[in-house]
């Protein structure tokens, strides 16, 4: 019989997209034909608001039927898993009463994968009903002489599987690194230690705290408590099929407390669980002992100069691309790439490990709809809508921080993209599951910024994400929105809804930074390990809003460096002054709110740009980034042109120039400097701090076109200001590999300091300090 159950899953994935129609006759009889040696299915409209439904089926089987007909009754999501019971025996000619119970507590076998039926595989259900199975190609019609559905409450379900009267409580406890014979669990501090457990009555939708609950309280070694909630996880298998990727649930989902704890010393540790009905548990769990030296691996604003980020009180500066998707439809209509194939985590492992392995060490990453979003509207690939999650997208972003953690990689993770709440750029509000014309509760996009049941439901998603990955090291930053100002909240000039578009009663602007300044409190609250928390504003610096940049709550934002389309050929900015004027042009630069300050899409116009000129701004832009004090490199948008041309130098070469090397204090500045060559089109900047500059000098003519770049030769460097007199040393660097050229010491007398530039073509590096 298990052959057999296997052979109807295989069967039901043939068929769920064209399923069996029947064949009414008079009387409200009809006849379905076996369509055998495929599963025959027979859907039936069912109430699935119960405890559970009882179908009974008259049918008569025909005399010449096969000799190995088997029925079975089956329960399918909204995500295509299976579910199903079968009658032992084998259908015989002549009339039969089939009777089954499907429901909460009843039993159930997972096909195809090994999930647990559970109270929430039964609310998950979207359609059920009877299906038949043969070996043999059998075309036998069978007629059906009356279906009857019944609901059922738990009571009555006579041979359901028992209900335990103890409830509730928690039962099959996992507790990693635990010493038995000492009653101690045990890990090292900066690795993750977790537990798992299945609570009863298990909940009808798992992933609502409303529902069910779980919170770990821990005390630190210091008397500190921390409160960390828990999270449930389906666990998931990843197939690489080629050309897609495919995903099978594994083993029964569980709830899990993941904690990562920074410090030696025993920790004591008690969960609280509490049920729909208000019922509370609290257990202690034995104590955690944390061996090793204390290790804080987490990314944070840097306290003594906020601009930018340390880990572990070192400097950090990130250097970083924007992996947004697995694919790109913009870069292949703009830039001429192949579409990547959509192999999910099997295309995100190699692209990491090919950053990481060219210098880079950030990564952004969008949780959309088309991504690795974990909430949308059902569309049959794993959404489930509100308040249900996408369980293989939560396991691929897994597998994902672990790798981005393996490889030296930290994620700029995108919780919601524009497009979701935006009526006009990028829309997807008609696909929105919150949109009332798709069945959700609002009227409007706006709403959700100030709807309570839009605000709800973001704070149980806020809950999960903090739960199930705010221990990851990998995370650089929760982003709260990709380019928020383009969403119907935002009230860009130039960015309204046309005319003709459907008004919207949003509070506008001010409703958009409340909103920031309530979720941005949240996501500190939840949030153990102080994640810096930050948002993104479309256009280029003075498109950012500085009542939500000051925001307290927001930590670090993030803006493009798109160049407005050329007219006659040139940019009115290049990417020099683009860069240097975001964060110090006297009225607007983003510098005045002490913050770091991030382009997280960057690389000729939005819609791309020709080739000499894409090359030239990637190879200068993390270099420009440097020297006027920007947080970390600019993260280019065309990932697939960067990938399938193999264009990775210039993180190499950037990487290789900042090892050892501190912007931080609070003396460090931006300086320009004087050049003189032939061609007079030589610009100079540095990043300063008393004692060393580190210094970029770019042509002015390449830079603006990518294809004018002529060798410059017996150029001379001045630094403006008087220096002491001393022993300085100068060192050269091939801006284009991060090659250290030479080094020359200079014995300055005193004054104004003038150097000779090494003969080079379109841009060079160089460090200069004095000991």
């Amino acid at each position: 019989m298990k052959l057999a159950s296997l052979f109807a899953f295989i069967c039901w994935m043939t068929l769920c997209s064209c399923p069996i129609a029947a064949n009414e006759s008079l009387g409200g009889l009809f006849d379905i034909r076996l369509r055998s040696p495929l599963s025959t299915l027979l859907p039936i409209a069912a109430p699935l608001d119960a405890d559970g439904v009882s179908l009974e089926v008259d049918v008569d089987v025909p005399v010449d039927v096969a000799g190995d007909v088997g029925v079975g009754a089956f329960a399918v999501d909204a995500a295509g898993h299976w579910f199903q019971q079968t009658r032992d025996g084998v259908l015989t000619p002549g009339h039969h009463l089939l009777k089954f119970t499907i429901g909460s507590h009843q039993p159930m076998v997972s096909e195809g994968d090994r999930a647990r039926w559970t109270t929430a595989s039964w609310s998950m259900t979207r359609q059920v009903g009877i299906f038949f199975w043969s070996a043999h190609a059998n075309r036998s019609p069978f007629r059906i002489n009356s279906i009857k559905v019944v609901k059922v409450n738990v009571i009555d379900q006579g041979n359901a599987m028992p209900v335990d009267k103890a409830m509730p409580r928690l039962i099959d406890c996992q507790i990693a690194g635990m010493d038995s014979h000492k009653n101690v669990a045990r890990c090292v501090a900066g690795d993750r230690w977790n537990v798992s457990l299945c609570p009863l009555p298990f909940p009808r939708n798992p992933y609502d705290p409303k529902e069910f609950s779980l919170d770990a309280v821990v005390t630190d070694p210091n008397g500190r408590e921390l409160k960390i909630p828990g999270f449930f996880e389906q666990p998931m298998q990843m197939i690489d099929r080629g050309d897609r990727e495919v995903s099978r649930r594994i083993c029964p989902g569980r709830f899990i407390i993941r904690f990562r704890p920074s410090m030696p010393g025993r920790y004591q540790v008690r969960f609280t669980s509490i049920w729909k009905d208000g019922t509370s548990l609290t257990s202690t769990m034995p104590d955690l002992e944390v061996s090793g030296p204390a290790r804080d691996v987490m990314v944070r604003v840097d306290p003594d100069d906020p601009r930018f980020f340390s880990v572990g009180g070192q400097m950090w500066w990130p250097i970083g691309i924007n992996l947004h998707s697995v694919y790109d439809m913009s870069s292949r209509y703009q830039m001429g790439t192949n579409p990547t194939p959509d192999r999910g985590w099997f295309a995100y492992a190699p692209r990491i490990d090919r950053f990481s392995l060219a210098g880079g060490t950030a990564a952004e990453i969008w949780l959309s709809n088309w991504n690795l979003g974990l909430e949308w509207s059902p569309d049959g690939h794993g959404h489930e809508g509100l308040g249900r999650y996408h369980e293989a997208n939560a396991a691929r972003l897994d597998a994902i921080l672990d790798r981005a953690w393996e490889k030296g990689v930290r994620v700029n993770l995108v919780i919601q993209n524009h497009g979701q709440a935006s009526i006009n750029i990028n829309t997807d509000w008609a696909n929105n599951p919150y949109n009332r014309a798709k069945g959700g509760p609002l009227a409007n996009a706006t709403e959700i910024f100030s709807a309570p049941i839009a605000l709800a439901g973001q704070e149980q998603m806020r809950r999960y994400i903090v739960a199930r990955y705010a221990d990851y090291p990998s995370i650089l930053g929760w982003k709260l929105w990709s380019e928020v100002n383009l969403t119907a909240g935002g009230n860009d000039r130039g960015m309204r809804p046309p005319d003709n578009a459907p008004a919207e009663d949003g509070t506008g602007h001010d409703q958009l930074r409340l909103w920031h300044e309530r979720a941005a409190a949240r996501w500190h609250d939840l949030d153990i390990y102080r994640h810096p928390v930050g948002t993104h504003f479309s256009g280029d610096y003075r498109r950012v809003y500085p009542d939500i940049a000051a925001l307290p709550g927001i930590d670090y934002f993030c803006f493009n460096a798109y160049h407005r389309e050329p007219i006659r050929g040139r940019y009115a900015l290049d990417l020099a002054n683009l860069l240097y004027l975001g964060l110090h042009e006297p009225r607007t630069g983003l510098g005045r709110f002490l913050k770091p300050a991030m382009i997280t899409e960057y690389m000729g116009t939005s819609r791309g740009g020709a080739e000499p000129f894409m090359r030239c701004e990637h190879a200068s832009g993390a270099w420009l980034a440097l020297v006027t004090g920007h947080a970390g490199s600019p993260m280019s948008w065309w990932f697939e042109w960067i990938e399938q041309r193999k264009y990775w130098e210039p993180y190499t070469a950037i990487a290789r120039f900042i090892v050892g090397e501190d912007l931080r204090g609070k003396q460090a500045h931006s300086i320009s400097l004087t050049t003189t060559s032939a061609g007079e089109s030589l610009r100079a900047r540095a990043w300063s701090k008393p004692g060393r500059n580190l210094g970029y000098i770019i042509d002015r003519n390449w830079a603006t076109d990518g294809l004018r770049a002529e060798f410059h030769e017996n150029s001379i460097l001045r630094l403006d200001h008087e220096s002491d007199r001393g022993l300085f040393h100068v060192e050269w660097w091939d801006a284009d590999t991060g090659v250290l050229l030479g080094v020359s010491p200079i014995d300055h007398p005193g004054g104004v300091l003038e150097i000779l530039v090494p003969r080079f073509q379109r841009h060079i590096a160089f460090k200069l300090y004095h000991r």
